[in-house]
């Protein structure tokens, strides 16, 4: 049988490791290029979520030991830490992985002094934190500033709308989460819309959807219920499923239409099990 072509033999190996990330070491056995093709998949995203996960401890030994070569961990494009890290671990592994492009970290980093700075020189497509945690990231030009397109500010506590008046230094930035579980959330929305001329779609995670809905004035913000699956979510684009941002693009395309047709009054919500009207009964 006629050797497969390079690029088809690599996308057959890296369907396979996206396929069941379980048969890495196994593949990796077959030639050392396949071991390339493999490792540049499988640390393509990468979850710390459990602490005493194995993945998670050989992550950090990889890191802490320097058993992969200088630059390796530059694979990484897609980073979840979540409240399990330790601030130090957090920045340790933010500073091996210099080329995360979408990264939720959802880590206490209290007044460590080091991590706005690693954040900053990301090369930042999509952002998930904490909304005081991104307050304190220095806005000196840097490439996140311009790339930067998907934003979530998870609000551990209630936080001035005026602050969100910073998201006007990212020029490309087309979709925003906030917490609307406080009082004030049309001013907080107001601040966001003026802020992002580019502005697509403003989340508003709220506690009630019904008794929220005077939020909902414009067809580009979606109500919508915490997550149940926040990990699952964050990670759903790699696996070729979608996550929030998908179903709320959804959502301001139907109430854009509605909004056309002269019937704004209809406005969707979206929880984390269904898409719904006021008990419509569609989805």
């Amino acid at each position: 049988m006629p050797d497969l072509p390079c690029e088809l033999e690599r996308e057959i190996f890296e369907l396979a490791v996206i396929s069941n990330r379980k048969d890495r070491l196994t593949l990796c056995l077959v030639a050392r290029r396949v071991q390339h093709w493999v490792d540049l998949i499988y640390w393509k995203m990468v979850t710390i979520h459990r602490p005493n996960s194995p993945e998670a401890g050989r992550f950090l030994r990889f890191i802490q030991s320097n058993l992969k070569p200088p630059g390796f961990f530059a694979a990484v494009k897609i980073l979840c830490l979540t409240y399990s890290r330790a601030a130090e671990d957090a920045c340790g592994i933010l500073a091996a992985c210099t080329q995360v492009q979408r990264l939720g970290c959802w880590v206490d980093f209290g007044g460590h002094p080091d991590f706005p700075q690693l954040v900053s020189q990301l090369p930042l497509r999509r952002l998930s934190m904490e909304v005081n945690h991104f307050l304190r990231i220095p806005l000196t030009p840097s490439t996140w500033l311009s790339y930067l397109t998907h934003l979530e500010l998870v609000a551990w506590h209630d936080y001035d709308a005026a602050s969100l008046s910073v998201l006007a230094h990212f020029p490309r930035l087309t979709h925003v989460c906030v917490n609307a579980g406080f009082e004030g959330g049309r001013e907080h929305a107001a601040v966001v819309c003026s802020s992002c001329p580019l502005l697509r779609v403003l989340i508003f995670v709220v506690n009630d959807l019904l008794a929220s809905r005077s939020l909902a004035y414009d067809h580009r913000i979606v109500l919508q219920e915490r997550l149940q699956n926040i990990v699952g979510d964050w990670e759903a684009p790699y696996f070729g499923l979608p996550d929030m941002w998908d179903r709320a693009d959804a959502i301001v395309e139907e109430q854009r239409a509605l909004t056309v047709t002269g019937n704004p009054g209809k406005i969707l919500y979206h929880s984390a099990q269904v898409c719904r009207e006021d008990s419509c009964g569609k989805c």
